[in-house]
C-alpha cells in the first residue's frame, strides 16, 4: 500500500495546525500544504479531504 492518502491527510492536518499557530510565514506554508492536499485528494477521489482542504484554502485567503 502506498502512503499517498496518509500524506495528503498529514498535509491537511499540518496546514490546520499552522493556521492555528498563525506565526510568521505560517499562512503561506499552510496555503501551500492545503493546495498539495487538495490536489492529491482530487486525484485520489477523497471527497471529504478535498472539501476540508478547500475550506482551509478559503481560510488562508481570508488571512493576508
Amino acid at each position: 500500500m502506498e502512503a499517498h492518502p496518509w500524506l495528503a491527510l498529514a498535509r491537511c492536518d499540518y496546514a490546520e495546525f499552522l493556521m492555528e499557530r498563525n506565526g510568521a510565514g505560517h499562512v503561506a506554508r499552510a496555503r501551500d500544504l492545503a493546495r498539495q492536499a487538495e490536489s492529491a485528494a482530487a486525484r485520489m477521489g477523497m471527497l471529504p479531504l478535498l472539501e476540508r482542504a478547500q475550506t482551509l484554502l478559503a481560510r488562508c485567503e481570508g488571512v493576508r
